[in-house]
């Protein structure tokens, strides 16, 4: 797991205690001020004493560092008018990367079958396989700012590419601009990012949501609710839950069946935690016989918290997940959105092996197991 450090927006401090070479301050001319400025083709860079007075170095290194630049054609010197950026492209290749790649996912320790751990497992096996190191920083699904972990996957670790899950509510372009700005790939899993020229791998979470209604109508059900994360693990709703609650009305419309406010169930509190009856009333009083939990995860929970007040699964109602996950050793009909396949495209991005983009889309499927009761049979 990548360690944090704190950040205080200031410009780095350079004393004259530590030995400043041309080599470091020509890496400080290609990342602080060409990459970092923003500078184009054709773009004057700051006079050699600014320079030699921000990096409390001496105006004979820096010339040094310029001339070095010059010759490999990033830089280029006109008497009397000053040192211009030549070939911007170039400093891309010109900043040091070390063969790292990272990730920036959920709970990725937080269970053996957990969503994120085979996109996981797929990368770091290749990653081991092309000599790479991989590390991963998990996040609590509750997280709003990732700015601190990529700062340092940036700076400190200098990786050469980062796979981010984009937590609900972060909008920034900024660090993955500059990331890619520096060479630096950087993919997007299940999510995607407004202002960023990267490529993104996606779910087609309303097909699946889709395919999970349709599957409980195929089997008879006309009753049938939809239940989402609790308002503890999720307060603000996701694209991904609403895609998929999306493809269950999508699907309840296409069969004539009218969607019910009553259909769309909602905690407070997680499964896991709750000891009310709020569900079991639901089911009872609204003659639900067809649940489509948003993940698996919770539909596990779910499963427990009906057997456990004599409601059986499937006898009495038909239970759904996405995900296809193992949770608790039960054989869950479910969604599969195919993460190893996420982990490969994933692999392939941040390595080199293959170039985009765009968006890349998996088109999930069911799978049928145990959990769902076709009516009229037992």
């Amino acid at each position: 797991m990548a360690k944090t450090t704190e950040k205080t927006g200031k410009q780095p401090v350079f004393t004259r205690s530590a030995r400043i070479t041309a080599a470091s301050i020509k890496s400080r001319l290609v990342e602080d001020v060409i990459i970092d400025g923003g500078l184009k083709n054709g773009d004057k860079m700051p006079p050699v004493r600014a320079i030699a007075e921000r990096y409390a170095t001496n105006q004979i290194t820096v010339m040094r560092a310029i001339a070095e630049l010059s010759g490999e054609g990033i830089l280029s010197s006109e008497e009397k008018r000053g040192v211009f950026v030549r070939n911007a492209e170039k400093c891309r290749k010109a900043v040091a990367k070390n063969a790292i790649i990272a990730a920036i996912l959920p709970y990725t320790d937080h269970a053996s079958g957990y969503y994120f751990n085979d996109v996981v497992r797929v990368i770091e096996e290749k990653a081991v396989k092309n000599g790479l190191r991989f590390i991963v920083q998990n996040l609590n699904w509750a997280s709003r700012d990732i700015s601190v972990y990529l700062e340092d996957f940036i700076t400190f670790y200098r990786v050469s590419g980062v796979a981010v899950r984009i937590p609900h509510g972060y909008s920034d372009p900024t660090l993955f601009n500059r990331a890619i700005a520096r060479g630096i790939s950087v993919v997007f899993l299940d999510s995607e990012m407004n202002g960023v020229d990267a490529p993104a791998i996606v779910v087609d979470n309303k097909r699946g949501g889709y395919l999970a209604a349709e599957h409980l109508l195929q089997s008879g059900h006309r009753r049938i609710a939809f239940l989402r994360d609790s308002l503890a693990d999720s307060p603000g709703r996701t694209k991904i839950e609403s895609d998929r609650f999306d493809g269950y009305r999508e699907a309840l419309a296409k069969a004539d069946i009218p969607f019910e406010n009553t259909f769309d169930m909602l905690l407070d509190t997680p499964l896991v935690k709750y000891n009310g009856t709020a569900i079991t009333d639901r089911i009872r009083n609204e003659k639900i016989t067809g649940i489509f939990s948003y993940n698996d995860e919770n539909a596990a929970q779910l499963v427990s918290h009906l057997n456990a007040r004599g409601i059986r699964v499937p006898d009495d109602v038909s239970v759904i997940g996405y995900d296809n996950i193992a949770v608790g050793g039960m054989t869950l009909t479910t969604i599969d959105p195919h993460k190893e396949r996420m982990g490969a495209e994933a692999a392939s991005l941040l390595l080199g092996e293959s170039r985009g983009k765009g968006t890349i889309t998996i088109a999930p499927d069911l799978v049928r197991r145990e959990s769902v009761r076709a009516l009229g049979t037992k």
